[in-house]
């Protein structure tokens, strides 16, 4: 018995031995995943683009200048305008650097210079220099510039009469324009087409160049016919012997060549004429305040008189300028008068200072205060 569970045994054994051999193995565990390979690096970026630079704001429009217009009835080649109003609007150019232009219509081309006020009130131009004595009875206190044998000189007269529109006529018979300052004519003498004038006795029955009530009054007093017409006029006039003479400047007979056809010169001193430079008030009060104030600071008084004095130093030359072309032609000498016999016309014109003071009192102006004035104004700026 025991024999035979020890065979059994065996067998159980070995058979689990055979069994065992020839069955499949197990399987082997898995390999270890190979490690992550690592992440690439990122590729660099590329710079940020530059910013494009802000466009510059576009160039403001340039600025306009302020065009303005003047007007006058002489030539450009006349002193007032060529030797006083250029240089003035060249000035106001260059302080301004450029914001105001000032246009000169020279020889009456926009109009005539009884019509020159009312140009400028109008606003037909900006600017003028209108003669005043041009209208009767319009400016009855500033005909006292017409007054005669009155001013030595352009400079006192321009003074003088500077003077005397701020206190008399400013706020009255000019208050439609805005007045800048004043041009002042030298004392004007006489230039005659066919005989000489030496003394008062010669005026008798002469046809002589007149513009004005007062200075008609004058030529009345003398002895001679007034005539009255426009300046462009007087050459064809004197040509034709429609005239027979005219008081003018020196720089006068040349712009307008009246040295051509007159012939006898008197140096007399008979009227110192002298007109307002103004300007439209709706122009002025356009402008901006420190344009007011350049052109302010280059007007007035001192102003007036320095272009006075300027005057009186060019006539010196301008009549030797003449005196050489009489002398080529063949024309006598220019004849000073002797102080004699100027105290002889100056009396003879006396009667047209009562005459106009008598009608400024008439209308109720103060026609004698203004000529006490004056004197005394004379009399200040003359040392």
């Amino acid at each position: 018995m025991k024999k035979a569970l020890l065979f059994f045994l065996i067998i159980v054994l070995g058979s689990a031995l055979i069994f065992g051999s020839c069955a499949k193995p197990a399987p082997a565990p898995p390999a270890p995943a190979p490690p992550p390979a690592p992440a690439p690096a990122p590729a660099p970026k590329p710079p940020p683009a530059p910013v494009p630079a802000p466009k510059p704001p576009p160039a403001p429009a340039p600025v306009e200048p302020i065009k303005l217009a003047y007007a006058d009835a002489v030539p450009m080649e006349s002193f007032t305008l060529k030797g006083m109003m250029v240089p003035w609007a060249e000035e106001i150019k260059a302080a301004t650097n450029g914001r105001v232009e000032i246009t000169i219509y020279a020889g009456g081309a926009l109009g005539r210079a009884h019509e020159e006020y009312d140009m400028v009130v109008k606003g037909v131009v900006d600017m003028a220099c209108p003669r005043l004595d041009a209208t009767a009875g319009r400016f009855p206190l500033s005909e006292y510039m017409s007054l005669p044998f009155l001013q030595s000189n352009a400079r006192v007269a321009a003074r003088v009469f500077d003077e005397l529109l701020e206190k008399y006529c400013v706020e009255t018979e000019l208050k439609d324009v805005k007045v800048l300052w004043v041009q002042s004519l030298v004392p004007l003498d006489l230039h005659v087409r066919t005989k000489p004038v030496h003394k008062l006795e010669d005026f008798k029955g002469m046809k002589i160049y007149s513009q004005g009530k007062v200075r008609n009054w004058t030529m009345e007093e003398l002895g001679a016919v007034p005539v009255e017409m426009t300046a462009p006029e007087l050459y064809t006039s004197l040509e034709r012997g429609l005239l027979d003479a005219a008081t003018f400047s020196w720089s006068g007979i040349l712009a307008f060549k009246l040295q051509e056809v007159t012939k006898y010169r008197t140096v007399c001193g008979l009227h110192a004429l002298t007109w307002p430079v103004v300007m439209n008030l709706d122009t002025w009060e356009k402008l901006p305040p420190d344009i007011k104030k350049v052109i302010e600071e280059r007007s007035g008084p001192e102003r007036s008189e320095s272009y006075g004095a300027a005057f009186d130093q060019l006539e010196i030359q301008l009549r030797k300028t003449v005196e050489g072309i009489d002398k080529k032609v063949g024309n006598p000498e220019v004849y000073d008068l002797p102080a004699a016999e100027r105290e002889r016309w100056r009396k003879a014109a006396d009667p047209v200072y009562d005459r106009w003071v008598k009608e400024k009192e008439d209308m109720g102006l103060p026609g004698r205060k203004l000529l006490e004035d004056a004197e005394q104004l004379i009399i200040k700026y003359s040392k």
